[in-house]
């Protein structure tokens, strides 16, 4: 027998940093033959972190000028139901959705999530109420609990800011009401 045989491969190169590193540094895939991932746990580690920076700059909003002060609104859920399935996604105002969201959490078994921040549209919470009226998580004791999704509660601010935005033009922006075309 030669020496060769007699060793056991213990580890594999990264695909990522080209790295020799022992299996243990990798995660295990019982897909893959060896069973373990492509990429070291380093690597893997510092790609999620790299993903979660590159999320937050593409979608944190830093407020328009003038509305530093004004409320803010939000649309918040459990972290038991982050979908709002079983209990519905929380919208509201506040002067801060992390503070509002830490404050509900401690008088709760489980945490409340930020799910969106929308600076300054704080004026806007009892129109969009209004506008998913229809939808309100009932049997509770918060009325600004509602059955609709994320991308269902956006629309719906979008388009009362909308509308909100054509009836009174603020910052001197003016906007015609859209018409409809007439033969």
């Amino acid at each position: 027998m030669s020496a060769d045989s007699d060793t056991a491969v213990v580890g594999k190169h990264c695909s990522r940093c080209g790295e020799w590193k022992p299996f243990d540094c990798f995660w295990r895939d019982s897909g893959n033959t060896p069973p373990y991932f492509s990429w070291c746990k380093q690597c893997a580690a510092q790609r999620r972190a790299d993903a979660c920076e590159a999320n937050k700059r593409r979608c944190v909003v830093e407020p328009a000028e003038g509305t530093e002060n004004a409320p803010n609104l939000y649309v918040m859920c459990l972290s038991i139901d982050p979908l709002g399935a079983q209990h519905g996604l929380k919208i509201g105002r506040a002067s801060s959705a992390t503070i509002r969201a830490q404050a509900l959490g401690a008088s709760m078994p489980f945490r409340v999530q930020v799910l969106a921040e929308l600076y300054g549209l704080g004026h806007l919470e009892a129109q969009v109420h209004a506008t998913l009226a229809g939808r309100r998580v009932v049997g509770g004791s918060g009325r600004e609990w509602f059955h609709v999704s994320l991308s269902d509660a956006l629309h719906a601010i979008a388009t009362v800011n909308a509308t909100q935005q054509i009836s009174t033009p603020q910052c001197g922006l003016q906007q015609d009401a859209p018409r409809m075309h007439q033969d």
